[in-house]
């Protein structure tokens, strides 16, 4: 009995170790089949050329799309809606009305600057013109008189200037009253205005004083001068219920180039008080050296 089971020893021993080297056989199939299932899976995808004349799975779709794009307006042309037309007449009506509003803001515009224009003239003309009299101020005469310095003088020719002043002017407002007194700066500055010469000027110069401007040689202007002193004199003033007997007196002198205009009006201003202390009613000149009653 004993040596029968010695006898199934090595074949014990030879089974086992053939299990034990299957065991490990298959165990490193199943090492060697995981690791390239893992580096499978890490790996990118190979692409392979394709052969020549072959289409590519990514072109076919796309040659086919623009195939059935290039078909399909042919087949099923794409419906887009109309746009409306507008009516010409109503094209031209809309032109029409818009010229029509722009000529009326242009007329509105036009009318606007004229009305500004006016008020600018008529503003200076008042800024430039004696309220009472009508008469351009002082500041109008001085200013004209200035710019005919410079355009006699670059002619050469002559120019003369005169104050005249109303005699006994306070006499006739304390004796007949401030209206008389504005009446009869009123009439002689009438007289001055319609008696000068065409090319004189006459400015109210301030009170009962007016300055002449004369384009004439100083002898001539003094025969100009007494001729409007006597043709008022001569006249009698209406004033109800009585006549006021208005006389003038005046000083007068020809401008030198060389001298200003404050300088000439002085000269004339001296001449006028020469003719008030003596009597009035007269014409004085002053030629530059001193002041006589006439003009040599």
């Amino acid at each position: 009995m004993l040596n029968a089971y010695i006898f199934l020893i090595p074949l014990a021993v030879t089974a086992l170790a053939f299990s034990f080297g299957l065991g490990v056989a298959v165990g490193f199939w199943l090492a060697k089949t995981q690791e390239k299932r893992v580096t499978l899976a890490a790996s990118p995808p190979t692409i392979r050329p394709a052969p020549k004349g072959s289409r590519t799975s990514s072109e076919q779709p796309s040659e086919q799309s623009s195939e059935q794009s290039s078909e399909q307006p042919s087949e099923q042309p794409s419906e887009q809606p109309e746009r409306p037309t507008k009516d010409p007449q109503q094209i031209i009506n809309a032109l029409r009305y818009s010229q029509e509003s722009l000529q009326t803001r242009l007329s509105d515009a036009e009318q606007k600057l004229a009305s500004q224009s006016l008020e600018i003239r008529n503003y200076l003309t008042e800024a430039r013109t004696d309220e009472l009299t009508g008469l351009p101020n002082r500041r109008a005469i001085e200013h004209l008189a200035e710019s005919e310095m410079v355009t006699q003088s670059e002619n050469q020719l002559p120019l003369a200037i005169a104050i005249t002043d109303i005699d006994h002017f306070k006499s006739i407002n304390d004796r007949y009253g401030h209206a008389s007194g504005d009446q009869t700066l009123c009439f002689v500055a009438t007289q001055l205005r319609d008696l000068l010469p065409p090319d004189a000027d006459v400015a109210r110069f301030g009170g009962e004083e007016f300055l002449i401007l004369m384009r004439n040689p100083l002898p001539d202007a003094f025969r100009e001068m007494e001729r409007i002193r006597e043709t008022i004199s001569a006249i009698e003033m209406n004033h109800a219920p009585q006549k006021i007997q208005v006389t003038i007196s005046s000083g007068l002198c020809e401008i030198d180039y060389d001298q200003t205009l404050s300088e000439a009006i002085e000269r004339a201003d001296e001449a006028l008080y020469q003719a008030k202390r003596g009597g009035r009613n007269c014409t004085y000149v002053h030629d530059g050296h001193r002041v006589t009653t006439r003009a040599s």
